[in-house]
């Protein structure tokens, strides 16, 4: 078998291996909206508080997202890009990579 065959097949056998095990649109959000939570867990947790005093219901991570960031993902044939956008500042900037079967956050 020539190398150039070979190397093409063995690229095919990647790009399928990619395509197959890509994470889904709703895992890759789930995981996204658990760590950006996670990571502003000191403002979700104020929020909370104000929230239940308020209303009496709990605030949800959904909400709290949807309240303050602007979640896309990009979707591309192998691989997916999550991007965050910060409502009150305006800045958005990629913090997750979906490949593999893994959501890898940044």
């Amino acid at each position: 078998m020539k190398p150039i065959t070979r190397y093409f097949l063995i690229t095919l056998a990647v790009i399928f291996i990619g395509i197959v095990t890509k994470p889904s649109e709703s895992k890759h959000r789930a995981k996204l909206t658990t760590e950006i939570t996670r990571h502003n867990l000191g403002d979700y947790a104020r929020e909370l508080r104000s929230h239940r005093k308020e209303t009496g219901d709990k605030l949800t991570k959904s909400e709290y997202i949807k309240e303050h960031y602007d979640i896309s993902i990009d979707d591309y044939l192998v691989l997916s890009l999550g991007k965050m956008k910060d409502k009150a500042t305006g800045k958005e900037r990629v913090v997750s990579i979906a490949a593999l079967g893994k959501v890898f956050m940044r």
